[in-house]
Parts: C-alpha cells; sequence; structure tokens
C-alpha cells in the first residue's frame, strides 16, 4: 500500500490527458477550424497570498496577508474550449501577529486540465476582450519548516525528502482580459484540497500515531489561493485559442459548385430576348445596358431574409450605429465574402445578371456605416499577364464606381488586382466563366 497514492494520482493525470485528446479528435470531426489558424502555447505568471484553513496546532494560526503564492505555467490548448498545463508552484507561510511563532514554505508540482468557460458560454457575443477558465487537476506538494519537526524525517511511507510530501486536489476559476494579440491578464482563485498530510501546516503536529494514521489518506486540510498574473501567448498567428471564434467553413468544393450553379442560372434565356431568365422572374430589369441598369439596383431589396434580421437590430440611439457583435460579424462576413460579381470574357463592366450582387453589398454597407470594403478583381488564363492585371484592376474599379454612384462613398472602398485565377481548368468555358469576377472583403 506503500505507493497507492502515486498510483492514483498517475491514473488520473493519463485520464485527464486521454480524455483531453478524445474532446480534440471528437471536435475536429464537427468543427472544420483547424489548429493552425491560432497559437496553442502560452507562458503564464502569477503571485499573491495564500491561506490554509485547517491543520494548525492550538495556539498557531496565519492571517491572509501573513503569507504569499508563486506560480509559473506552461499551458497547451488542443482547441479554443480544452486544454492541458503544467505548473510549478512556490509559497510561504508566515504566523498572524499573535500567533506562535512558525514558519512553513512550500513547493510543489501539478498537472491540470483547463476549460475555456469563455468560449463555452459565448462571452464574445457581450464583450469581445473578457473570458473565464475553469482549471482543476492534480499534484505534489512539499512542505518544509523553519523549525524542523519530529516527524519529518519519519518514513511515512510517502516521503522523498524532508517536511511533509502530500498529494494535492485542485480547482480554480481564473476571469482573463485580453490587453493584446500577445498578452492577457488574470486573477486567480485556486482551492487545494490535500491529502496524506502528515503533519500540521505550522510544523508540529499534536496526535499521537493512531490518530495520524486515521486521518492520513483523507482529503483535508484546503489551502486557499487568490493571485494576479499575465499570460504570454506563444506563436505567429493572429489570435491564441483562448480568444479564437470558431465558425463554420464551406468546403471550396461546395462553393465551387454553388458558384457554377448559379452562373449556369443567370445565363439562362429561353425566349432568347437578350434578357436572362434570372432577371425576368424577379421583374428588375429591363434590357437596357447602360448605366441605368446599376441606379435601378437602388430600389432592389435582394438580401435573404435572415440578414435582414440582423439589419433591423436595434440601434444605439445616441450614436445611431448598428451594434455589430462578433458572432453576428462573422455571419456578415461569410456572407458578403461569399457575393461575386461576373464577367463576361475580356470586359470591364459586370454582366448583368450580377447587378443584384452589387446591390446586396451596397445595401449592407448602407446599414452598417463602420465597415469598408476591399473589391479584388480576377481573369482567367486566357491573355498576357500583364494584359489580365490590368484587366482585373480595372474591374475593381468599375464596381467601385458603380458602388459610388449607389451612394457609397468612395474613401469606404479600396481595390486590388487579383490578376490570374489558376484554380481552374481553362480550358473549360464554364470553369474560365467562374474565375472572371470580382469579390469582396469587409474590415472595420
Amino acid at each position: 500500500m506503500k505507493f497507492n497514492c502515486l498510483t492514483i494520482i498517475s491514473f488520473v493525470l493519463l485520464f485527464q490527458i486521454t480524455t483531453g485528446q478524445e474532446i480534440t479528435d471528437q471536435d475536429s470531426i464537427v468543427s472544420e477550424n483547424k489548429s493552425d489558424e491560432y497559437n496553442q502555447w502560452s507562458l503564464e505568471l502569477d503571485a499573491g497570498i495564500n491561506k490554509p484553513t485547517r491543520n494548525f496546532t492550538s495556539g498557531y494560526y496565519t492571517g491572509y496577508l501573513d503569507g504569499y503564492h508563486l506560480n509559473g505555467a506552461l499551458r497547451y490548448m488542443f482547441n479554443p474550449k480544452i486544454g492541458i498545463g503544467g505548473n510549478l508552484m512556490f509559497g510561504r507561510i508566515d504566523p498572524h501577529e499573535n500567533s506562535r511563532d512558525f514558519g512553513t514554505n512550500y513547493i510543489g508540482v501539478n498537472l491540470q486540465t483547463y476549460v475555456n468557460l469563455g468560449r463555452i458560454l459565448k462571452f464574445e457575443d457581450f464583450a469581445e476582450r473578457l473570458s473565464l477558465q475553469f482549471h482543476g487537476g492534480l499534484g505534489y506538494l512539499n512542505l518544509y519548516f523553519d523549525t524542523i519537526s519530529p516527524f519529518s524525517d519519519t518514513d511515512d511511507g510517502f516521503s522523498f525528502t524532508k517536511g511533509d510530501d502530500l498529494g494535492v486536489l485542485i480547482a480554480g476559476l481564473r476571469p482573463q482580459y485580453k490587453l493584446s494579440r500577445k498578452f492577457a491578464l488574470f486573477m486567480d482563485v485556486t482551492v487545494n484540497g490535500t491529502f496524506r498530510q502528515n503533519i500540521n501546516y505550522d510544523g508540529f503536529s499534536g496526535e499521537n500515531d493512531a490518530l495520524r494514521a486515521a486521518r492520513f489518506d483523507k482529503l483535508q486540510s484546503p489551502l486557499y489561493t487568490a493571485s494576479m498574473g499575465v499570460s504570454f501567448y506563444i506563436g505567429r498567428k493572429k489570435e491564441h485559442a483562448d480568444w479564437f471564434i470558431e465558425k463554420p467553413k464551406r468546403s471550396s468544393l461546395d462553393s465551387l459548385e454553388s458558384r457554377l450553379s448559379l452562373l449556369m442560372k443567370a445565363k439562362q434565356d429561353s425566349d432568347n430576348d437578350g434578357v436572362s431568365d434570372y432577371l425576368e422572374e424577379k421583374n428588375q430589369y429591363a434590357e437596357e445596358k447602360r448605366i441605368s441598369d446599376y441606379q435601378n439596383a437602388q430600389s432592389i431589396d435582394s438580401l435573404p431574409r435572415s440578414i435582414k434580421k440582423y439589419i433591423n437590430k436595434e440601434y444605439i440611439s445616441n450614436k445611431q450605429t448598428l451594434l455589430i457583435d462578433k458572432r453576428n460579424r462573422f455571419l456578415l462576413k461569410d456572407y458578403v465574402e461569399n457575393i461575386y460579381i461576373y464577367f463576361d470574357f475580356d470586359n470591364r463592366t459586370p454582366a448583368r445578371y450580377s447587378i443584384p450582387e452589387i446591390n446586396k453589398l451596397k445595401l449592407i454597407l448602407t446599414e452598417y456605416k463602420q465597415l469598408k470594403v476591399k473589391l479584388i478583381g480576377y481573369a482567367d488564363e486566357l491573355g498576357s499577364e500583364p494584359y489580365n492585371d490590368q484587366l482585373t484592376a480595372d474591374r475593381a474599379e468599375d464596381v467601385k464606381r458603380i458602388l459610388g454612384e449607389l451612394g457609397i462613398d468612395p474613401d469606404r472602398i479600396t481595390t486590388k488586382a487579383g490578376g490570374e485565377d489558376h484554380s481552374v481548368d481553362k480550358n473549360s468555358k464554364e470553369a474560365r466563366h467562374i474565375v472572371r469576377r470580382v469579390k469582396f472583403r469587409l474590415y472595420n
């Protein structure tokens, strides 16, 4: 029975690691987000106070400010919701001014699981820079004393060093505040429940061997710690897992098929009158090919109902600015970045069936005054590369001009020549039509 406690600790720590890995694998099936989108490692340092609540010999006690606690940790997040970390902690417990004199130090190591409650509870909906973590695990703690206890060097079946070797069961909460991409502040409150504690915190024990053995294996004597600290995020990604917001992603194949289907539908002209069925069904445009088509687009409401719901949310009365929370911003961003304006071969003016798509962007920019947009033009692989570079720049500029005529401030619009798109078979006429386009990127 000598190593029962060590066996239990080893088993539980192994279980934590295994469980954490299982959760990670499951998440990878549910979500298409990859870990290369965010940093996973962090280095953490914190300092504060401690307060043991029991296991003092009569006449010995300590106050809330009569000791200190230091902790360092290296943490790894499997995904934005769960991770694991190794901790090294130091501390000292000094007597209160009316207590008998003693001095106790401790040093310990532990392995803990970290659960990011901020992502699970969607804190980003109301506070982008605030989060909350729960952490818990098992570890080893050694108490050593200024005055050597009579029991300090007694073989109790679990002693590695002089002093008292004991196990700790740990649980804590950690509110976090994000300072920057690399740093976050946190406040940590933790309870350390000890077991196999042989000696009181003051370094003495007034119990006989029989009483000491009776309580030896029980969970006892909580040691509370409260500290402030800083997390340093390691890595080159824009975000750490603590603050990464998961969002669903479409596969590139689904997106390509969807665009091809829309394009084929938009080009159909059953009666050969020069106006596509797409336009005739909606009764939105006449046959004119001039700029009047674009001006008429101001009266077209082609936004889907789900987007209207967000556009019609409550306004901040004193600023008249739409309140966009982070999750809704992802929805809007994903919607806009799947709008495409298509062009006929060697043409700088958008195809008429793309006019409603331009109007979708116009409606969003009209409602969300704080948003800006980048227009990126593309061409197929036919023709020389310098010519196609200029062609893609002209296509983006023409869409910018149209948005300007629809009332969008040109200062909110930037353009970029994307050049040739090599993602499709250049020998396919339909595939080349898909890549002759302008796409959008929203930013604040």
